[in-house]
């Protein structure tokens, strides 16, 4: 796998013990072996910084990796810890610009310099694909993928805001027919925050239609536009064509959706990773 590579240098004194105490504080990151690596839940985003001795008077080296080959909001969220970082560390990065040139670090130079790196690594794989087809439908739209990934960055603040009497769901991707569609899950009809998706899987449980006198958990998946009608009806408008729908009890209508569904056999099967869905400018580009 291809790599994006900022090189950071440390001011002072900053050694190792610095890099592990200040990534052990920080939250979504694994630290052990001269590497933080990290991982966000929601987003799926992850990289890593590895520390590497001095072996040179210039002092020890800090590294960032990102793979290529990812969305780009990959790099999008990189950015937040990188500057994070640099601000509280005193660093100074080196990394590759929009013509693929080694300059000084900047947030702006850095998203354009993967951004190249993204759409030269996708031009290669293209070219090395005997099937042209093959990963036609894991492509979204640049613009669509970044405001998915402002929704599931911001959704534990908001979760944390709204209290646990409403869920703030995480978006996912589905791979169905050959086309990537995004949705939510929706447990029994409870109190959620719907974001404007493709679909939405039912996640059924007490409102499990009935077979043989018993419930039996299970899932369907439907359009957005099929429960559209319910969510102008019982929610209220929310930022970025959200609805919220808050109450103690579902109202019977909701429910009687929720149990009029047909079963989805193979809901969990179709269930994609973030990393393997593309920007379709970036993998298109040069087309």
């Amino acid at each position: 796998m291809e790599l994006y590579r900022v090189t950071l240098r440390p001011s002072g004194d900053f050694c190792y013990a610095d890099f592990e105490s200040y990534f052990c504080a920080r939250s979504g990151y694994t630290v052990g072996h001269d590497q933080a690596w990290y991982t966000h839940t929601d987003t799926g985003v992850y990289f890593y910084f590895d520390y590497h001795l001095a072996q040179e008077p210039a002092g020890d080296v800090v590294t960032f990796d990102l793979h290529l080959g990812q969305p780009s909001y990959f790099a999008r969220e990189a950015v937040i810890e990188l500057e994070a970082l640099i601000q509280s560390c005193g660093m100074r990065g080196k990394c590759l610009d929009a013509h693929g040139a080694s300059v000084a670090y900047q947030s702006e130079t850095f998203l354009k310099g993967y951004d190249r790196a993204n759409r030269e690594f996708c031009k290669k794989k293209r070219a090395g694909e005997q099937d042209q087809n093959q990963n036609a439908e894991m492509l979204l739209s640049q613009q669509q993928q970044i405001l998915d990934w402002q929704w599931n960055y911001g959704r534990g603040d908001l979760q944390q805001t709204l209290g646990s009497e409403m869920v703030v769901p995480q978006i996912s991707l589905f791979g169905l027919k050959q086309r990537v569609l995004r949705g939510i899950a929706w447990l029994d009809a409870g109190g959620i925050m719907v974001p404007r998706v493709d679909v939405i899987l039912l996640n059924r449980r007490r409102l499990a239609p009935r077979k043989f006198l018993l419930k039996i958990p299970d899932m369907a998946l439907v359009n957005y536009e099929e429960i559209e009608p319910l969510l102008v009806k019982y929610g209220v408008a929310s930022g970025g064509g959200a609805y919220q729908l808050s109450y103690e009890i579902p109202p019977q209508e909701i429910q009687a959706f929720f149990r009029s569904r047909t079963r989805h056999r193979r809901s969990l099967d179709i269930l994609l990773s973030n990393d393997r869905v593309l920007d379709r400018e970036i993998y298109n580009a040069n087309d």
